[in-house]
């Protein structure tokens, strides 16, 4: 397993063993930007990067040490948010209320949606969506499933939420837990739990 850090100064990728912390690598970002963001690819192959003034995901070869690819999002403007799904097959990146996956191996966008709000989003162990509590194309935040493959949405709940501070799915991919304050409860901020099927709440902490 693998842990890396982004240098706020130099500018330097380094890459660190997680079991004893020594560095086994240091890369030098070349960009102008500063990269601030990051996340490692599972199987510890890719490293990942990007940033508040970045205009492209870089993708680097952690076994050769070299930037491998670098994507445009589109984006006029950097991210503090990136990811990569369980299945390590699909780079998630979201900025303020734009949210955008590639597939990695083709670098291919597979989702682009747009959220007229901030956002919180979290993967389902499944790979194949992801929940977010966002504003779109309705009036009133929202809890909805995207499925990566087709883009379809699915609401769950439908202007319950809006200040979502965090959103998480269970292991099983059953439940939805969603932080913050509710409509209903405008004063005081709490966690609901929801049937992912439904948008069912079960419990209240």
């Amino acid at each position: 397993e693998l842990v890396a850090n982004v240098h706020d100064t130099s500018n330097m990728i380094s890459v660190y063993d997680a079991s004893t912390l020594v560095r086994i690598k240091e890369m030098t970002a070349n960009s102008v930007a500063k990269q601030d963001a990051c996340c490692v690819s599972q199987d510890g192959r890719y490293l990942i990067t990007g940033g508040h003034s970045e205009k492209f995901i870089r993708i680097w070869d952690l076994k050769y040490g070299a930037l491998a690819q670098r994507l445009p999002t589109g984006f006029r403007t950097g991210w503090t948010d990136i990811r990569l799904s369980p299945d390590n097959k699909v780079i998630s990146v979201l900025k303020d209320s734009d949210l955008l996956c590639f597939s990695i191996g083709d670098w291919r966008p597979v989702v682009k949606e747009s959220f007229a709000s901030y956002s919180q989003y979290a993967w389902f162990p499944d790979s194949e969506r992801i929940a977010v509590a966002g504003k779109s194309g309705l009036k009133t935040n929202s809890i909805q499933v995207i499925t990566v493959k087709t883009g379809r949405k699915n609401v769950l709940v439908n202007g319950e939420y809006p200040n979502a501070t965090g959103i998480a799915v269970s292991p099983d991919g059953k439940l939805i837990a969603i932080a913050g304050k509710t409509e209903s409860e405008p004063r005081t901020s709490s966690i609901r739990i929801l049937r992912a099927d439904d948008g069912t709440a079960v419990r209240t902490f």
